[in-house]
């Protein structure tokens, strides 16, 4: 987990602690693959909207070859994620490497883009990926919780009146 908006700053290794840096390290010599959650485009865009770049950047860095086996998950309000720029943006820096195009790992999968319109928001379908192409991008839209499910989820939590905490 990195906060983007930290990153436009600071180092990951700033970032993390002591046994999140040994880790980290470990898995950079090693040969599994790693998720890592990016955490607020839209905070990290505050001050410029391209200081989200220098933070994928700062990620990149850190993370040197073993780039090849990572998987991101990035986060932001839809309101400040710009398909074309922040799509291409992020496929520049975490995505395209002139490695992976000569080497496409079979059986990969392509996600769609978000412009896609058979993809509705809050589903992906999965499309084969194209022998050489590049990794691509899955926006999805959380959508609000009905009342009901407000509901059910609030007497999970162990609140005594559901009801009353909807109100409230």
């Amino acid at each position: 987990f990195l906060r983007l908006d930290r990153l436009v700053s600071e180092d990951v290794s700033s970032i993390l602690d002591a046994e999140e840096i040994r880790q980290f390290e470990k898995w950079k010599t090693g040969g599994d693959e790693a998720t890592f959650f990016l955490d607020a485009v839209d905070e990290s865009k505050l001050k410029q909207d391209d200081d989200f770049f220098i933070a994928l950047e700062r990620v990149k860095k850190a993370i040197g070859p073993a780039l090849m086996r990572t998987k991101f998950v990035i986060s932001s309000r839809i309101s400040e994620w710009r398909p074309q720029t922040d799509r291409e943006g992020v496929l520049q820096r975490l995505g395209v490497d002139q490695a992976f195009s000569k080497h496409p790992v079979p059986g990969k999968h392509r996600l769609p883009t978000g412009d896609n319109p058979a993809a509705s928001p809050g589903k992906a379908s999965e499309q084969p990926d194209k022998e050489g192409s590049a990794p691509s991008i899955m926006v999805v839209t959380l959508l609000p919780l009905s009342p009901s499910q407000v509901k059910l989820y609030a007497s999970a939590c162990g609140v005594r009146d559901p009801q009353g905490f909807i109100s409230a």
